[in-house]
């Protein structure tokens, strides 16, 4: 059996009935449809696909990377809390040291 084809006009846009027998499938598509504009389409929504997987991953990458930043930022910000807290300990403990070494010169001086 050959196919029958017959072109509808709706709504601005033509349709291509195919008729196979007793089955008929209708294509949709622009009232001007060649080759290379149907083309052209496929190009420009694989374009489409591909810079919005672009931007999607571009912006996956800006998360994990600012969360990397804050996750090491504060790592950092934490040793340093912790150097300065073994800072002031020593500085401390020489200082109390150099408290007793200073009284029992002076209980020494008066005796």
């Amino acid at each position: 059996h050959e196919a029958k084809r017959k072109r509808i006009r709706k709504n601005g846009h033509y349709s291509t009935l195919e008729s196979h027998g007793h089955a008929a499938i209708e294509y949709d598509s622009p009232a001007i449809t060649t080759p290379s504009t149907m083309a052209s389409d496929q190009i420009r929504q694989m374009v489409n696909f591909i810079l919005q997987e672009a931007h999607e991953k571009a912006n996956e990458i800006r998360v994990k990377t600012e969360h990397d930043f804050n996750l090491e930022k504060q790592t950092l910000v934490h040793e340093a809390k912790l150097a300065v807290q073994d800072e002031f300990a020593k500085k401390e403990k020489d200082r109390e040291i150099q408290e007793r070494i200073a009284r029992s010169a002076e209980i020494g001086a008066c005796r």
